[in-house]
Formats: structure tokens, sequence, C-alpha cells
């Protein structure tokens, strides 16, 4: 009888330790995640002032330095000897003239300063027909920019083009430029007659946002992005790495015009915390960000730090609950362990009374319910003992009695079914053999009576193995060690004539363990087993049959193996069905294996066949029991 341990999830002092634990634990993770937020959240607006500080800080200085470039571009061009060579060199070209000494003047008053400045790229002075006539980049000379705003709008005031990717240079840009107006003495004083253009580049915007590091630490970056969502900083502009641009949901809110913070994958698919505006001004999108994994780093640390120190308190504390819990519930265990000897049927054991208080009384009380439960169980034992054993004996004969019953309707309905051919075919003749008798017709009353004959004597032949069959259930010899290659031999022996007959190649294993059994019943087997093979082994130019033994499995199990016509594996649990032929054109009644299989079954053995199918041959199988376990048993 099994029974029930005391295992972890039953002992009460582990369920109190456990449940104090568990408590503890869920304790200390509230505080955790409590603290986790908390920390997160202040950081979070620690981090979103430092961005927003630094995004402001980034725009201002953009802006000013745009003015400031501005500032110093009109300062130097309003210079009055700079702007009388301007002046002149215009005038010069549309009055078709020698403009080499113009060219070469204003080729000295502006060609230094640009060498000076490296935020200068290249200036241009165009007509007012937008044909550059002088640039600090002589390759584009002659060149019409008629279409670019800086142009047509300098024209009429003073302008900055925002930044664009330059239809010259292919690189992001800034464009200043300013109208050029004809001198006092010219026929129409102040008209503009030309613009000039100052190309910035952007590597003073690369200093100010590129890859700038909040406070000069941490992964944090800033970059510029245009209306195509672009990178535009000169370091970035056009970057293979993302030729369709790039795309997160700050860079979106800000190509909208919308300014704000939030925490978002950035355009590596990263979880940022980030700052976006929109800076009119320049007409592109400025961002401030910085890895959520960096910013959030100490609330992750404080949160560690919290269930380390929660659980080292937590475990320290459940060791002091173990003792006192295990000092308060030792005479409950004393109990729990007197009733797991009892379940495991020590009727004999009695628990300890340690205490006077409840749990005393129910060490007592439990020790009387022993007592009276042995005497109980006793008697009980003596009952079930009984009616099992009467139960045992009824349900075998059931089972006897449903098998004789279940055997007998088939045997009646099969052998009814089998003798009333030979019937029909004698009461026909007879009915044709009054008719022959009256027509005197001697030679057809002769075949008449051949065949009746013959219906009687399949009706006969029928009725002796059906006899020969009912016997089967008990064996008529007294079962002796049988050497099943003797055996063989004998049953080829009894077979002679049809083995020599179709000329069949007989192969009989001489070195086969014993079985044990009636030896009769045991030859009929073979021989009809052999018999069977002889009959279907078909057109075969080369017939082989092929009987051997091997222990299997603590059994006897022999085997007869024919090239013959095989079986269709549909078939294999037909063909030992009583009067269950496949084959109508050879003769026989369709018992033969019924028999064989009684018999070895009789015998306590199985059997079975094997075959690939029509054409590959076929093997029975039959087990029986060993010499060895029958004197064992």
């Amino acid at each position: 009888m099994s029974s029930p341990s005391l295992g972890f999830d039953k002992s009460l002092v582990t369920r109190l330790v456990g449940s104090f634990l568990l408590v503890s634990l869920l304790t200390v993770a509230l505080l955790g995640a409590l603290a986790f937020a908390q920390a997160r959240q202040a950081l979070q607006d620690a981090v979103r002032h430092r961005l927003e500080t630094s995004a402001n800080l980034e725009e201002q200085a953009l802006s000013q330095w745009v003015s400031e470039e501005l500032e110093v571009f009109g300062m130097i061009t309003s210079l009055p000897p700079v702007a009388a060579r301007v002046q002149e060199l215009l005038r010069s070209q549309a009055a078709k003239q020698d403009t080499s000494v113009a060219y070469s003047e204003v080729a000295d008053s502006l060609t230094p300063p640009v060498r000076k400045k490296s935020a200068w790229q290249e200036i241009l002075l165009l007509t007012e027909r937008a044909e550059i006539i002088f640039s600090t980049e002589p390759k584009h000379q002659s060149d019409y920019r008629i279409l670019d705003r800086y142009f047509t709008s300098g024209l009429q005031r003073p302008y900055v083009q925002k930044v664009y990717p330059s239809p010259m240079t292919f690189v992001p840009t800034i464009t200043l430029s300013r109208p050029v107006l004809a001198p006092a003495d010219s026929a129409r004083p102040g008209r503009a007659i030309g613009v000039l253009a100052l190309h910035l580049n952007l590597e003073r915007m690369d200093e100010i946002v590129l890859h700038k590091r909040l406070d000069n630490e941490g992964a944090g970056e800033s970059y510029l992005v245009d209306r195509f969502n672009v990178f535009i900083s000169g370091n970035r502009f056009g970057t293979e790495e993302f030729p369709r641009g790039v795309r997160s949901q700050g860079i979106d809110a800000a190509l909208q015009g919308r300014s704000g913070f939030g925490l978002y994958e950035n355009y590596r698919g990263t979880s940022v915390i980030g700052v976006y505006r929109w800076i009119e001004e320049l007409d592109v999108a400025l961002l401030t960000e910085i890895p959520q994994a960096e910013a959030f780093a100490p609330a992750r640390r404080l949160a560690g730090a919290i269930g380390v120190l929660g659980f080292g308190l937590a475990v320290f504390l459940s060791l002091g609950i173990f003792l006192l819990a295990r000092q308060i519930a030792r005479p409950v265990l004393e109990v729990a362990a007197t009733a797991v000897k009892v379940a495991e049927g020590d009727l004999g054991a009695r628990a300890p009374v340690m205490t006077r208080d409840e749990i005393g009384l129910l060490a007592k009380t439990f020790n009387d319910m022993t007592v009276r439960l042995s005497k109980l169980y006793e008697d009980l034992q003596k009952e079930i003992g009984e009616r099992r054993r009467m139960e045992g004996e009824r349900e075998d004969l059931i089972a006897e009695l449903e098998g004789r019953n279940a055997e007998l309707e088939r045997f009646t309905y099969t052998v009814s079914h089998d003798l009333k051919s030979p019937l029909v075919t004698i009461r026909g003749f007879l009915g044709l053999l009054r008719q022959d008798a009256e027509r005197g017709d001697r030679k057809r009353m002769e075949d008449d009576i051949r065949r009746i004959q013959s219906a009687s004597e399949t009706m006969m032949r029928l009725l002796d193995e059906l006899l020969e069959l009912s016997r089967i259930g008990r064996l008529v010899n007294s079962p002796e060690p049988v050497s099943l290659s003797v055996l063989a031999h004998d049953a080829a022996e009894l077979l002679a004539g049809a083995i020599g007959t179709k000329e069949v190649q007989i192969d009989i294993a001489e070195a086969t363990p014993d079985a044990f059994g009636d030896r009769i019943r045991l030859l009929e087997v073979l021989q009809n087993l052999m018999e069977n093979a002889i009959k279907f082994l078909g057109d075969q130019p080369r017939p082989r049959i092929e009987i051997g033994a091997e222990m299997v499995e603590g059994m006897v199990r022999c085997h007869v193996k024919d090239n013959g016509i095989g079986i269709d594996p549909r078939y294999h649990q037909k063909i030992f069905g009583l009067f269950d032929r496949l084959d109508v054109d050879h003769e026989g009644t369709g018992i033969g294996l019924a028999l064989v299989r009684r018999i070895v079954e009789v015998h306590g053995g199985q059997i079975w066949v094997e075959s690939d199918g029509p054409g590959q041959g076929s093997t029975f199988f039959f087990t029986l029991p060993p010499v060895e376990a029958a004197v064992k048993s």
C-alpha cells in the first residue's frame, strides 16, 4: 500500500517559511518596482531638461552663426571700394567692354575673405540676367542660375536661402545673397543691376550639432534632417547607409512642424529619449537624443540594489522563522510522521503525546483511532480476499462462457452454410437421376451417381474435420519434449508424394530448440502448414520450403517459409478463419488453418503470417513453450 510523504509541498514548516518568504519577496519586488518607476520618472525629467537645454543652445548657435555670416558678408560687400569695383565690373560686362581690370580688382577684394573664413565656400557675382561673371571657383563662371531662389529673391532684398543641396556642388549649402545697386551717377541710380551671393559650407554646423555628446559623455547625439528625410550636415549628407532617408517618430513629428519630447525608436531602431523641434528660419528639423538604456541605467541599478538587499533580508528573516516554526510545529509533525507509518501499513505505530493542549488531545485521539483501525483492517482484509476470489472465479466463468457462446455461434453459422452446399448438390442430382432413370439414359445416370458420391464425400470430409476441430479444446496425448527438426522430417515423409510430384526442395534446420507439447497435434500443425505451402507454390520453377526454429523472448518460434504465390497483407488475419478460402480453384475445406491456430493456441502460443504480397512468398510463424518453461511450471 502506498502512503503519502511529507514532501516540500506538504511540510508544515516548509509551508510556513515558504509563505513568509513569498510575502517578503513580493514586498521587495513591489518596493523595487515603485523605486524603479519613481527613479525612472525622475531621470526622464532630468534627461528631458538636459536635452531641451542642449537643443535650445544648438538652435541659438545655428541662428547666431547664420546671422553673423550674413552681417559679415553684407559689411564686406558694402565697403565703398568693394562696392565700386563690383559696380564697375557689372557696368563693363553690360557695356561689353574689356572686363579684365575690373575682374582682377573684384577678385583681389573678394577672394581673401573666402580663403580666410572656413565657413565661406564660394562668392558669386551674377548679372541681372543671372549669368555668373565672377566666382571664387572659376569653373562656375558663365553658368546661369536664373531659377535659383537666392538669385530671384536676392535681386529684391538681402536673402538667406535655407539649407538645400547645391545643384553645382551637390553638397548641403546655405546661400546668402544681396542686390548690387546702380551707382548714383548712373542713368537709373538705385536699380538692381546684379546679385552678390555667398555659399556657406556646413562644417561649422557639424561642429554645433553633429555627434554632440551631452555634457561631453554618454552616447547622445544631435543631428539635422531636411524636409526629404535626409541628413543635411556636411559629413552625413547623402549617406549610403540610408539611401531612402531616415525616419522615426521624432523625425516625422518635427517635419510636420511640431516640437516636443518623447520615448521612441530612432532611425537605427534604438530606443531613445529625444527632443525634436522645427527650425523655421533654416527649414530643418533638429533632434537631440540619448539611448534609453544609458538614460535609465541608474534606475535599474537602484532597483537591483533594492532587490539584492531585500532578498538577503528576507532570507535572513526566513531562517529565524524556520527555527521558530519548527519548534511550534514539532508535535504536529510527530503526529504526521505517525500517520505516515500507519498509512504504510504499520498499524502498531503510536503518536507521542508531548503537550496537554489541543495538539496533545489530537495525538491521544489519533492513537485510539489507530487501535480501532487495526482491528477493522484485519476483518476487512479477510472479507476482501474472499470477495476477490469469488469475483475472479465469476469473471473467468463469464469470459469462458462468452467465448464459448461466440465460438458456437460462428461455428453453427459456418457449418450450416458449408454443409448446405453438398446437400444442395445431392438434392439437385437426385432429381436429375430420377429423370435420367425414367428416360433409361444409363450413361447420364452414372454421371449423376458420381456427382452425388463426390458431394457426399465432401460432406463426410467436412464432418470429419469439424469433429477433429471440436476435439482440439484438450490435448489428447500427454505433453512431452518434442524435437521440431525431427517432427519436420516426419511431416515431410507423410507428404513425400506431393513433394516429389512438384519437385519441391525441403530445407530443415537441424539445430532447433525443443518444444513442449502434444507431439501428434504438433505434427498435424507442421503437416498442415507444409501441405498448404506445397498447394500454393504456383508456377515457381524452383519451389522451395524452409523450416526452422529459434528461441525468441522465452518462447520457441517456428517458421515455415515458401517462395510461392504469396498472400495480400489485407488477408493475413482472414486466412485463419473457419471456412475462409482465398482461392476457390484449389481444393480444400477452409478448416486447415483454423485447425492449426486452434492447436497452437491450446499449447499457449500464437500463429501469424508475413508476406509482402502476391508473388513474394509467405512465411508462417508460430510459438510454442520450451521444455525449460514446462519443467519450471
